[in-house]
C-alpha cells in the first residue's frame, strides 16, 4: 500500500520517484529498494524519518500514506497552549468559517487566560523578596 500511495502522490505532482526521493530529503536508491520489494509481492515499511520525509514533502497524512482509515486514526490531543494559540488564531483572522458568536467567545476565552496569567505574574512578584 505505501509504494502504491508513494507513486499516486508522485504522478499527480508530476516528479518522478527518484526525483521527489531527492527534493524531499532522502536517498534515491530508497525508491529503488521500494521497487524491487513491491514488484517481488513484499511489504514496503519505511523507516519513520522517511516517513515524515514524505508526508512533508507531499502535504499528506502518514494514514493516508500507508493506507489506514481515518476512522483508525489517533490524533493527539491539543496541550492548553496550543488550543488558546488555535483560539487566538482564529480571533485575528484565522476563523473566517467561525461565527461572530464564536470568535467573540474565544475572544473572551483568550481574554480570561491573559488575565489569569497577569495575576500569576503579579503575585509572584508580590512575593520576591
Amino acid at each position: 500500500m505505501f509504494y502504491e500511495r508513494f507513486l499516486q502522490l508522485c504522478d499527480a505532482a508530476r516528479i518522478a520517484p527518484s526525483a521527489a526521493a531527492t527534493r524531499a530529503g532522502f536517498n534515491r536508491g530508497t525508491v529503488s529498494v521500494w521497487k524491487r520489494k513491491y514488484e517481488a509481492g513484499q511489504d514496503v515499511s519505511p523507516e519513520q524519518d522517511v516517513i515524515n520525509k514524505v508526508c512533508a514533502f507531499f502535504g499528506c497524512t502518514e494514514s493516508w500514506l500507508r493506507g489506514i482509515p481515518v476512522e483508525n486514526e489517533k490524533k493527539p490531543a491539543l496541550t492548553e497552549k496550543d488550543e488558546l494559540k488555535l483560539k487566538v488564531a482564529a480571533y485575528w483572522g484565522g476563523g473566517d468559517e467561525l461565527s461572530k458568536e464564536e470568535l467573540d467567545e474565544l475572544w473572551d476565552d483568550a481574554e480570561s487566560y491573559y488575565k489569569y496569567k497577569l495575576d500569576q505574574m503579579r503575585k509572584r512578584s508580590i512575593s520576591k523578596p
